[in-house]
């Protein structure tokens, strides 16, 4: 899996009344590491988030936030040993022009008007 699905409404991180949280997920981390597979088979399968429901996502978009998934996903895997835990990175469509990107540890997100644009700002900082 290249992006995990939140819920719709399910909120997009912590606000400056849950920091006590931002802690605690911070030092999350897998618990059952699977020798044969040298990975932990309870790790997240990806660093990005993407809010719900798919419908509201054409094709071409929900390939485009796949692929991004994995890339991300694994450049972040090569300097790390588990994903659980990391600062994910939250994508969610309000409208064809309306996007907004953040990292779950912001207070707030951001705001783009193509899907491509807001998806460089994580690349660049990559």
């Amino acid at each position: 899996m290249a992006v995990m699905w939140l819920d719709e409404n399910s909120g997009t991180g912590y606000d400056v009344c849950t920091v006590a949280n931002t802690f605690i997920a911070a030092m999350m981390q897998p618990q059952k590491y699977n020798e044969e597979t040298g990975q932990y088979d309870d790790d997240w399968p990806s660093i990005v988030v993407v809010e719900g429901p798919r419908d509201k996502y054409t094709a071409e978009e929900i390939v485009e936030l796949e692929a991004f998934g994995a890339e991300m996903t694994a450049r972040y895997d090569e300097a790390f040993r588990w994903r659980m835990g990391c600062n994910l990175i939250i994508i969610n469509k309000y409208s064809e022009t309306e996007w907004m990107y953040k990292r779950q540890f912001w207070e707030f997100g951001s705001w783009s008007r193509s899907l491509i644009e807001a998806l460089d700002v994580f690349r660049k900082d990559a």
